[in-house]
């Protein structure tokens, strides 16, 4: 639900700038990516506040739940309220005794941009189920995927101060949003998916930023067989992508790619 009370939900903003080039100095406009505090709650408790780009947060707040392990399926949600005024997030969930517990078990890890919090339990993400599934894709279609992911990050060409994610079959890229912060792009990729309920099975998931231990935690839950990233993974990405079956490509830029797990599934 979305309650007709807004804030300016804009996700960039014009700011006036001296550019110095050479030795030419010049009073400029110039564009800036928004960000702004959203808090989520979840049955009255306060969950978390993400620093974000303010758009499409019930999304957001969807993918979030699943992805940090509040909620398991989008079948627990009984109403998400949005309330864009005051950038808040209410949903209810069936009753869970164990929701008060489960989040005092948690670790607040900031790994993530924007400040935003990261709740992540390693040990929940090494227990997490591991991916079985045979998909594979060649690498000349991992190429036109991201040549058209890159094409599509229409905000981060007018400040490029934002990430990017996707959601991708061998085909085509499904889903696509922007955020200032890489979990809040994903999470809000994820979250539309899961309100699909898609299958996931033969996706891809991309992203513009860093792939570290959250982004695989995020991967497993779906049990999305390949993630690729423009830029690199870290060490401990790679162990737990090698530990879940998850296919894990970086440095994927224009025709080249590395592979760090699962080489038989790249052709």
């Amino acid at each position: 639900m979305r309650v007709s009370e807004f804030d300016d939900l804009t996700t960039k903003r014009e700011v006036e700038i001296i550019k110095i080039k050479d030795n030419l100095t010049s009073l400029e406009n110039d564009f800036v990516a928004v960000e702004k505090p959203f808090t989520i709650f979840v049955n009255d408790i306060e969950i978390a506040t993400l620093m974000i780009s303010p758009d499409f947060l019930y999304e957001l707040t969807v993918g979030f739940l699943i992805s940090e392990g509040i909620i398991n399926t989008i079948d627990e949600i009984i109403d998400i309220k949005i309330y864009e005024r005051t950038l808040e997030a209410r949903a209810t969930t069936y009753e869970d005794k164990t929701l008060k517990q489960s989040l005092l078990n948690k670790r607040l890890i900031s790994s993530g941009c924007g400040n935003a919090p990261i709740f992540h339990n390693v040990i929940d993400s090494i227990k997490s189920k591991k991916i079985n599934n045979d998909f594979s894709i060649k690498a000349s279609d991992i190429f036109l995927l991201m040549d058209k992911f890159n094409k599509s990050s229409k905000l981060f060409v007018e400040t490029g101060g934002v990430h990017s994610a996707g959601l991708a079959n061998a085909q085509d890229i499904l889903y696509f949003y922007e955020d200032i912060g890489r979990h809040n792009a994903i999470d809000k990729v994820l979250g539309r998916a899961d309100l699909d309920k898609v299958d996931y099975s033969d996706k891809i998931l991309l992203t513009s930023g860093r792939i570290s231990h959250e982004l695989i935690a995020k991967t497993s839950k779906r049990a999305i067989p390949v993630v690729v990233s423009h830029s690199a993974p870290t060490s401990y990405a790679i162990e737990l992508a090698k530990a879940l079956n998850i296919t894990l490509i970086g440095f994927s830029r224009g025709k080249r790619l590395n592979v760090y797990t699962n080489f038989d599934k790249i052709s």
